[in-house]
């Protein structure tokens, strides 16, 4: 398996994404975790639509489930929904991060620079 080798290599980093094939590729990435979590770091990333505290939460518990973790490194906000302030959103976050994943690390994949800025004054304020 590619993995395999990339772990064998070195690769320890592995990022992945609930709209990647549907949830599959966090469902293989877990059978390929099985009993060696602690030896990668895991990003993985959340769509648009679950930009709600309740549908954060919901998207979390489901990417956790079917890479069969307890926990992933850097959670990300996968691109910017204009309907949904970046202020609700990283609220959500933060309380993700205090009540499941407090070693976890908020991040954004496609925000742009713009988008960036205004979620990190949103998550500090």
């Amino acid at each position: 398996m590619a993995l395999d080798k990339a772990a064998e290599l070195g690769i320890n980093f592995i990022d992945t994404a609930e709209v990647y094939g549907r949830g599959e590729s966090e469902r293989l990435l877990g059978e390929f975790l099985a009993g060696r979590r602690e030896q990668f770091v895991i990003a993985t990333k959340f769509t648009p639509t679950h930009l709600t505290q309740d549908g954060i939460l919901k998207a979390c518990s489901k990417s956790l489930e079917r890479l069969d973790v307890r926990y992933v490194d850097l959670y990300q906000v996968h691109w910017y929904n204009p309907v949904t302030s970046i202020r609700t959103t990283m609220k959500a976050m933060e309380r993700l991060y205090v009540d499941q994943m407090p070693s976890a690390s908020p991040g954004a994949s496609a925000l742009g620079e713009r988008g960036c800025l205004n979620m990190l004054d949103a998550f500090y304020l």
